[in-house]
C-alpha cells in the first residue's frame, strides 16, 4: 500500500544507573522488553516515567515478550516493579537463559522474588522459554501453565530452533516492509570460572537482533568474547545470518563497556555498527565502566554526526601515557587551590570535579576529571561519533532521560 503512512520501530534504552533496560515498540504496536535491572543509583523519577510509558504503549494489553538475557541482578531486579505496579501489566512469553532445573526453570532469577511472582501468576500465565543457540545445540525448552496441573508443567516441550534464529516477533507493514525481533545466541558455553565455583553466566546472555527493512540493531546483554566468537563462526557458515549481522545500524556495547567483554576483532569487523549505545552508570567508582580500551575499539567504526556527544570512560594507572607521582598533590594543587569545586564520596575513596570542563587544557589540564584512591581515572570526551551512554541522560540527543533509536521504513 504505497500511500500508507511510514511505519516505525522504536527502541528506548532507559537509564537504570548501573543496569540495563530496553523497551521496544514494534510497527504493529506489540511491545517487547529486554532486561530491566539495576545494581545502584536508579533514579526514581526516571523509572516512574518508564513505568508510565510501558502502560501507555500497551494500552491495557499484555507485553508480547520479556527477554531476560541472563540472571545478573543488574539485568532483571526491577522486573517486578516495572510490571506489577498498579495497574499491573501481563506478559505473554518470557524468554530466558540459564535454566535452574525443569521443576523451577527461573530458579536463578530470585532477586525481588521474580521467579515466585511468575509461578504465582502475577504476570498472567506467560509461556516460559529457555533458549539455547550455541555451537552444539539449537533448542527451546517451553513450559506452559496448566490450571489442572496447578502450575507450570514439569516436563517442558523441546522445540528445535532452525537456521540459528529464534523468532520473538515479526510482521509486515502496510507498505510491505518486513520487520522482526529474533534471538540469535544464548547459553553459549564458557570455560571461564567465576569465584572458582561456576562457569561465567555472562556467556549465557541472549543476543537479540531487531530489524525493520534494512535497518538492524543488536542488543547484547553481557555477551562475552566467547559469544562474539560463536556468532562470527556461525555467520561464516550461515550466509543468511551473516547478511543480518553485517554492517549494523545500531549496536549495544556488551557488559556496559567492560574489558571482560572486549570486542573480538573479527566480530567487530563483521558488525561494523554505525551507532553505539552503552548502558552504564555515571560516576560509578566500583566497576569503572566503560573502559577506555573498549570504547576506543568500538568508536573507530561509528559514523560521524553533526551534533556533539559527551561520553565518559575510565582508565587504570597502566593505561596512562604520563605517569602520575602523587594523586593527592594533583587534587590539592591543580583542583582545589585554583578554586575548582571538588566532590568526594562518603568514604573519600573517589573524588571528581563538579564541572568536568575544569579538567581541560585551559583549566587544570589534568585530562581526567575523577580519580579513585586505587588509581582509576575518569575522563569525559566530546565527540562527533554516533555513541551515547545512558548515564549521560542530561545530554542525550532526544532531550529525554532515554536513548532512543528509531527505525523508519523507506
Amino acid at each position: 500500500m504505497p500511500g500508507a503512512e511510514k511505519s516505525k520501530l522504536q527502541m528506548r534504552f532507559v537509564n537504570m544507573g548501573q543496569g540495563d533496560f530496553c523497551m521496544i515498540k514494534c510497527p504493529d504496536d506489540k511491545v517487547v522488553v529486554v532486561d530491566c535491572g539495576s545494581m545502584a543509583h536508579l533514579d526514581p523519577q526516571i523509572f516512574e516515567t518508564a513505568q508510565k510509558r510501558l502502560r501507555a504503549w500497551t494500552k491495557g494489553k499484555s507485553v508480547h515478550a520479556l527477554i531476560l538475557t541472563h540472571p545478573d541482578r543488574d539485568h532483571y531486579s526491577e522486573v517486578p516493579r516495572l510490571f506489577l505496579t498498579h495497574p499491573a501489566v501481563k506478559i505473554e512469553t518470557i524468554f530466558f537463559s540459564r535454566l535452574y532445573d525443569i521443576n523451577s526453570p527461573l530458579g536463578h532469577y530470585t532477586i525481588g522474588g521474580l521467579n515466585n511472582a511468575v509461578y504465582s501468576k502475577h504476570f498472567g500465565t506467560p509461556v516460559l522459554r529457555e533458549i539455547t543457540i550455541n555451537e552444539s545445540t539449537k533448542k527451546s525448552l517451553n513450559w506452559e501453565y496448566q490450571e489442572n496441573n496447578n502450575g507450570y508443567i514439569h516436563h517442558p516441550k523441546e522445540e528445535e530452533i532452525e537456521k540459528n534464529i529464534c523468532k520473538v516477533a515479526s510482521g509486515t507493514t502496510k507498505r510491505g516492509t518486513e520487520w522482526s525481533i529474533n534471538i540469535v545466541a544464548g547459553n553459549v558455553e564458557s570455560n571461564k570460572m567465576v569465584d572458582d565455583k561456576d562457569l561465567d553466566p555472562n556467556s549465557r546472555s541472549l543476543v537479540t537482533l531487531v530489524q525493520l527493512g534494512n535497518d538492524r540493531a543488536l542488543l547484547t546483554g553481557d555477551a562475552t568474547p566467547e559469544v562474539q566468537e560463536y556468532l562470527y563462526k556461525v555467520c561464516k557458515k550461515d550466509e543468511q545470518l551473516n547478511d543480518l549481522l553485517s554492517d549494523l545500524a545500531a549496536f549495544q556495547i556488551p557488559h556496559h563497556g567492560s574489558d571482560e567483554c572486549a570486542p573480538v576483532e573479527d566480530f567487530l569487523r563483521m558488525v561494523l555498527p554505525d551507532s553505539l549505545v552503552v548502558s552504564v552508570d555515571l560516576l560509578n567508582d566500583r566497576h569503572h565502566l566503560p573502559r577506555y580500551s573498549v570504547i576506543n575499539a568500538w568508536i573507530e567504526e561509528a559514523v560521524f554526526t553533526e551534533q556533539d556527544t559527551y561520553i565518559d570512560y575510565w582508565k587504570d594507572y597502566g593505561e596512562l601515557t604520563t605517569p602520575i607521582e602523587s594523586i593527592n598533590d594533583i587534587i590539592k594543587e591543580k583542583w582545589e587551590k585554583p578554586g575548582y569545586e571538588v566532590i568526594y564520596n562518603n568514604s573519600r575513596t573517589f573524588c571528581w570535579l563538579k564541572d568536568p570542563e575544569n579538567a581541560g587544557p585551559a583549566k587544570s589540564n589534568t585530562g581526567f576529571y575523577g580519580v579513585t584512591s586505587n588509581s582509576f581515572f575518569l575522563y569525559r570526551m566530546k565527540t562527533k561519533k554516533d555513541i551515547e551512554e545512558t548515564g549521560m541522560q542530561e545530554k542525550t540527543k532526544n532531550g529525554t532521560a532515554d536513548i532512543v533509536i528509531m527505525f523508519t521504513e523507506d
